[in-house]
């Protein structure tokens, strides 16, 4: 499993198998929304298991039946290390922190997550 970026960026998913009719490949773009890491440092324990949360977005190679970023059981999942040869599957990872307010009783207010996923490239 290999870290893109610890930072939000857009990133582009390209179809390297596919060229339209102009010569381009195709493909989207994911634009990350708001969002953020945790507030934990460095040296908190649950971090320690799920390291997944350090960045947004992970790149690792597909496998069935494989459909949470940290495993099934974080905090029983080993270490995986990186293979920058081998990478087909995508993972976005959410992040918010709320940090309670006086002024938030007795309604809170709502923030919203998520990501766009855009056409990058025409499909011709």
């Amino acid at each position: 499993m290999c870290s893109c970026y610890s930072v939000l960026f857009d990133h582009l998913v390209r179809n390297t198998r596919t060229i339209n009719r102009t010569g381009q490949l195709t493909g989207y773009k994911l634009i990350p929304g708001s969002n953020c890491l945790p507030l934990a440092g460095p040296e908190a324990k649950f971090l320690r298991r799920a390291a997944f949360l350090n960045h947004n977005l992970w790149v690792t190679q597909y496998a069935r039946g494989e459909d949470f970023p940290g495993g099934e059981f974080p905090n029983q999942n080993p270490r995986v290390v990186c293979d920058l040869a081998s990478v087909w599957s995508y993972g976005y990872v959410f992040g918010i922190t709320h940090v309670p307010r006086l002024e938030d009783w007795p309604v809170m207010p709502v923030e919203r997550i998520g990501f766009m996923l855009q056409l990058a490239f025409r499909f011709l």
